[in-house]
């Protein structure tokens, strides 16, 4: 099935795989929560605002990614050194920033417009808002 929201997803997904640390990361379509033991990212639409017209919709799309955990300090006051996890999000927003026009040309332009951090689960989510292309500027 082709439409632009498993477009959007599935070339974002497959863009990861390829590029995000150097393609170490397995991406997976679909929402997952918790933990994970390995480098793992999923991708996802949640939901749509303005569902009226798919036109004029600014569909998000969200990428989660995860790192394994390091194990936690004995002292109880040192924390887990949250580093990697913010390295984890430069290197996500980075990878993405070049693409936001690419990846789906003339159908959509996206850019990162948050990231959250998970610091129980260890990982940190991108939320990447997107617009179609508006028929009133291109003709269509």
């Amino acid at each position: 099935m082709s439409n632009v929201l498993t477009d959007f997803r599935a070339a974002v997904a497959t863009y990861l795989r390829t590029n995000l640390q150097g393609g170490t990361f397995t991406v997976l379509s679909g929402e997952r929560d918790g933990p994970a033991t390995e480098k793992l990212a999923c991708v996802f639409v949640p939901s749509i605002a303005n569902a009226a017209n798919i036109l004029f919709a600014s569909p998000p799309l969200i990428v989660r990614a995860w790192i394994p955990k390091p194990r936690t300090p004995r002292a109880q006051r040192v924390g887990v050194d949250p580093a990697p996890l913010e390295q984890l999000a430069v290197d996500l927003m980075t990878t993405l920033k070049p693409v936001g026009t690419t990846l789906l040309p003339g159908e959509l332009y996206f850019w990162v417009s948050n990231i959250d951090f998970d610091y129980t689960d260890w990982g940190v989510q991108a939320t990447l808002t997107s617009y179609t292309q508006n028929p009133a500027v291109s003709g269509a």
